[in-house]
């Protein structure tokens, strides 16, 4: 009985074929493509606005050499703003020329007072 099993076993090892599938890629499928990313460039337009404020407060009292008071401040504030626009173009890697226009603005103004005293 082991003999015919091991002659069966053999011959089933003998004239077995591989298995092939019809269906399966014999080979992986080469992965997509992906472009390398844009070059950076300084070529193009721009615009941009700024928007600020500021404000100033100042008191004072001095003596005068002759013996006169002067007593006086000074107070300011206001909005600052403006804006930009213009066009780049990149020469060379390293070098860009442009154009450039703005307008800029403020509503800042002065307001305080002096007193003198003098005396004789």
């Amino acid at each position: 009985m082991k003999t015919a099993i091991s002659a069966l076993a053999l011959a089933t090892a003998l004239f077995a074929g591989a298995a092939n599938a019809a269906d399966l890629p014999s080979h992986k499928a080469p992965p997509p493509y992906i472009p390398p990313p844009p070059i950076m460039t300084w070529t193009g337009f721009y615009a941009g606005l700024n928007l600020g404020g500021g404000f100033y407060a100042s008191n004072s009292s001095n003596q005068g050499w002759n013996g006169g008071w002067n007593n006086g401040n000074n107070n300011t504030g206001g909005v600052i703003g403006g804006g930009q626009i213009g066009y780049n173009f990149q020469v060379t890697p390293m070098f860009v020329v442009g154009a450039e226009t703005d307008f800029q603005g403020t509503s800042l103004g002065s307001g305080g007072g002096n007193n003198n005293n003098w005396w004789l």
